[in-house]
C-alpha cells in the first residue's frame, strides 16, 4: 500500500501510531526515486549526475551502487555528499530486501495519468464521470486478458515470460560449477563470477532477490542441475494474482433523475469564478517538462544534418 503526503506532522503522527496499521511488515517508509531526482535537478542542474543518481538507486548490488556513486563523485563531490545524506535503507534497491519487487518510483498513482488525459480544467462532475468510465473500461479489458491467458494454460504474465526468455539467451556462454552435494550452491561464470544459492533464492548479482524471479545466472544453475525454475517465481507474477486485481466489477451509475434527493450543502452557482465555458488552463512547468536538446532531423526521412526545407532527396 502506498501513502503519499506532504510531511504534515499530524499525518506523520497518525502513521506512526501503533494501531494505525502502517507499520512493518504491512507498510514500509521509503523514498520515491522520481522525487529524489527532481530535488537533485532543482539544486544541481546536471542531467548526467541525475542519470548516475537514478542508476545508483536502481542498482541491485552494492558493487553497482558504489560504481555509480564514484562516477557521481567524479562529477562533483557535493553531488555525492548530497546523495549520501539519505538513509540507504529507504531509497536503494539493493538495501531494501526486495520489498518493492523492482518498483522504485512507488508513486503507483501515476498509472491514472492515462485515464485523466484530456480532463484538464473540466468541471469536477465531468472529471469524476470520465475517470469512472475509463477505469471501468480498463478493468474489463485487463480482466478479460487475464482470464483468456488462464484459459489457455498460461500461469505467468507475458512480461515475466519475455524477461525469462531474455535471461535464457546468455546461458550457453556461461560456465556453472557445483559447490555442494545437495546441488544448492553454484558458481556461475560469464565475464564475471557470481554465486547462486537455490535454497535461499539469492544471487550475488542482486536481481534474483530484488525482482523475485530467476536472473540469468539462476536460470543457468537450474538448467545444469535439471531444476524447474517456476517455484522460484513470486506469486505476484501469476495470472491468477493479476485476475484478482481486475475481477472487481464497477456498479452502474443510474440516470440523474433517479438519484435520491440531496439534503446537504448545495454549492452556490453565483460564486463561480467563470460562469460559462471551460476554465482557462494554467500549467506550472517543472522538471518533468524538461527535455534534452537533440539534433534537428529531416521531417521527411528523419535524417540528421538537414531539414525538410533543404532535403536533398
Amino acid at each position: 500500500m502506498l501513502m503519499i503526503f506532504d510531511r504534515s506532522q499530524a499525518i506523520k503522527a497518525t502513521l506512526r501510531a501503533d494501531d494505525s496499521g502502517w507499520q512493518p511488515p504491512r507498510a514500509f517508509h521509503t523514498y520515491c526515486i522520481r522525487h529524489i531526482a527532481a530535488n537533485f535537478m532543482s539544486r544541481f542542474k546536471s542531467n548526467e549526475g541525475k542519470r548516475y543518481l537514478i542508476n545508483a538507486a536502481y542498482s541491485p548490488s552494492k558493487a553497482g551502487y558504489m560504481w555509480y556513486i564514484d562516477a557521481l563523485r567524479g562529477l562533483s563531490r557535493e553531488m555525492a555528499d548530497w546523495a549520501g545524506r539519505f538513509n540507504k535503507e529507504i531509497w536503494l534497491q539493493h538495501y531494501y530486501s526486495g520489498c518493492r519487487l523492482g518498483h522504485m518510483t512507488t508513486n503507483l498513482s501515476e498509472c491514472m495519468n492515462a485515464g485523466l488525459k484530456g480532463t484538464r480544467c473540466l468541471p469536477i462532475s465531468a472529471i469524476v464521470c470520465i475517470t469512472y468510465e475509463r477505469s471501468q473500461k480498463l478493468f474489463v479489458t485487463k480482466g478479460r486478458e487475464a482470464l483468456s491467458q488462464l484459459a489457455v494454460g498460461n500461469h505467468f504474465t507475458q512480461r515475466l515470460m519475455a524477461a525469462i526468455e531474455k535471461n535464457r539467451e546468455g546461458i550457453p556462454k556461461m560456465r556453472v560449477t557445483h559447490y555442494d552435494r545437495r546441488a544448492s550452491v553454484f558458481v556461475v561464470e560469464e565475464l564475471e563470477s557470481f554465486e547462486s544459492w537455490s535454497q535461499a533464492g539469492t544471487c550475488d548479482c542482486g536481481l534474483f532477490q530484488s525482482l523475485y524471479y530467476p536472473c540469468r545466472y539462476a536460470l543457468a544453475r537450474c538448467a545444469v542441475a535439471s531444476i524447474e525454475w517456476t517455484p522460484y517465481v513470486h506469486p505476484f507474477y501469476g495470472q491468477e494474482t493479476v485476475f484478482k486485481v481486475y475481477e472487481i466489477e464497477f456498479l452502474l451509475i443510474p440516470d440523474e433523475s433517479l438519484w435520491p434527493e440531496w439534503a446537504l450543502l448545495r454549492p452556490n452557482p453565483l460564486m463561480c469564478r467563470k460562469a460559462t465555458g471551460r476554465p482557462i488552463s494554467i500549467r506550472f512547468k517543472n522538471d518533468m517538462d524538461e527535455v534534452e536538446r537533440q539534433e534537428k532531423r529531416c521531417g521527411l526521412f528523419k535524417q540528421v544534418g538537414h531539414t525538410r526545407k533543404g532535403c536533398p532527396n
